[in-house]
């Protein structure tokens, strides 16, 4: 896996979960686990391919403070 260029990442509008991970400091297992449960609004691009998460998405799900982890 290679290292996610965080400043790049932050302007892009559609993210992997390696990206929002990135972004919001969490580990991408925990994004995608969040994305399969539909907490973070996001699309795959093949089944049981790549998670595709808009930007605006992940900002909606930090304003409205729902938690970071997969409970």
């Amino acid at each position: 896996m290679s290292r996610v260029d965080v400043a790049q990442a932050a302007f892009k509008l559609v993210l992997t979960s390696h990206e929002a991970g990135a972004l919001v400091n969490r580990d991408p297992k925990t994004v995608a686990g969040l994305c399969e449960l539909g907490v973070i609004r996001a699309s795959r691009d093949r089944a049981g391919g790549r998670w595709r998460i808009p930007r605006s998405s992940i900002d909606e799900w930090i304003a409205s403070g729902q938690p970071m982890a997969v409970a």
